[in-house]
């Protein structure tokens, strides 16, 4: 007799890697099982900068909506401060 599956996907792990491919793959009429060790907010700076090359990657997987949908603000660069000294470093976009 043949098991059957109640999910075509299990990922594990909700990070950037796993959230992608689950969200590429939520029009493929798939049943997605997206598993982690803790779905809460976690208390600390991970994650809230979204660099120029992860931007690209969302649009190449056809993600890049989903930065409308949350509060962003676009990144051209760096400035740093040293000594009284301040140096501009931009991304060449």
């Amino acid at each position: 007799m043949k098991k059957q599956s109640l999910y075509d996907v299990c990922i594990v792990g909700a990070g950037v890697a796993g959230a992608s491919i689950a969200a590429a793959l939520q029009d493929k009429n798939l049943s997605i099982a997206l598993l982690d060790f803790d779905f809460e907010e976690r208390d600390r700076i991970v994650g809230e900068l979204l660099q120029p090359g992860g931007v690209y990657m969302l649009q190449q997987l056809g993600l890049a909506h989903v930065l409308n949908e949350i509060e962003t603000s676009p990144i051209e660069g760096y400035a740093l401060f040293h000594q009284g000294e301040s140096y501009v470093l931009n991304y060449d976009l």
